[in-house]
């Protein structure tokens, strides 16, 4: 077993920072699903990941800092945080008119298509291929930074606004619903969350396809997201002015949503577990 030597307190800030500017899981989100990720490893490979829990926590929001930065391997990481499964061009629910593989997908809609509407779900499944070389060579610094940066890939398709082009709720007129839910309800929340939130030991288990889990997570999402823009509305109902303070919406908010998000959290742990060990098999089993 090996444990890596990070000692990046002010990086961690610095990214913390940038994540809080952003929409998506907040950096809080992101941490408890790594933390709660490790916490269901399977005993092969647990003293690895439990020994580095703190530092794959604190690295997983890392995708977020990339988007700024000018190494060319980070070019186009926007478009790799979000897909929008509900674009007019891919059809109606279930989207069949959009192929699964990315080849077939841009020869359909044009590679440019996936640079407005994401690329996501190929992202989840290209990145694999990081971890299973960083498993591959035995450094433990790598497989902690490759490690929390997938866990931050599978964990996005599990923020519904991630994943539709409603993002922000403001087409229906509940501007920054997304925000008020992924990042200001799970801070206020987040104790409760920490305590609750937990995978699935019964379903975390390799992944035999990342791009098919990834495209059935994001349409489960689409379909969520409706519930949670009417938890919203109903949250809303009566009150005027800026949400971000008001703690009466987010108490109504709370109370209809509380356990949707966490469910969410829990499913993307499961999930976030289970294509980390598909990495290590497929790495062919190494010893960390």
């Amino acid at each position: 077993m090996r444990t890596c030597r990070y000692r990046t307190l002010a990086v961690a800030l610095t990214l913390a920072a940038l994540a809080s500017a952003a929409h998506g899981w907040g950096h809080e989100a992101h941490q408890i699903i790594t933390r709660k990720a490790c916490d269901a490893m399977p005993e092969a490979v647990r003293a690895f990941f439990m020994s580095n829990r703190a530092a794959l926590a604190e690295h997983t929001i890392a995708p977020y800092h990339w988007r700024e930065s000018e190494d060319p391997k980070h070019a186009g990481e926007h478009e790799r945080h979000f897909f929008d499964i509900d674009y007019e061009g891919f059809g109606a629910y279930p989207f069949s008119e959009l192929p699964w593989d990315y080849a077939a997908a841009a020869e359909k809609f044009g590679d440019e298509t996936f640079d407005r509407y994401g690329r996501l779900p190929w992202r989840i499944a290209s990145y694999m291929d990081e971890v299973v070389a960083a498993m591959e060579s035995g450094d433990a610094d790598r497989i902690v930074e490759t490690a929390a940066a997938y866990s931050f890939y599978v964990a996005k398709p599990f923020q519904p606004f991630h994943c539709v082009m409603n993002f922000t709720g403001r087409a229906t007129g509940q501007p920054n619903a997304d925000a008020l839910w992924e990042w200001n309800l799970v801070q206020r929340h987040q104790q409760e969350l920490e305590v609750a939130v937990a995978a699935d030991l019964s379903k975390v288990g390799a992944v035999d396809s990342p791009v098919e889990r990834a495209f059935i997570n994001i349409m489960d999402s689409y379909a969520l997201h409706f519930l949670i823009l009417n938890h919203d509305r109903m949250a809303r109902d009566g009150i005027e002015g800026d949400l971000e303070e008001n703690d009466v919406y987010f108490e109504r908010l709370w109370e209809l949503s509380g356990s949707v998000l966490e469910a969410q959290l829990s499913a993307a742990a499961t999930n976030v577990a289970s294509y980390w060990l598909a990495a290590w098999e497929k790495a062919g089993r190494p010893q960390l």
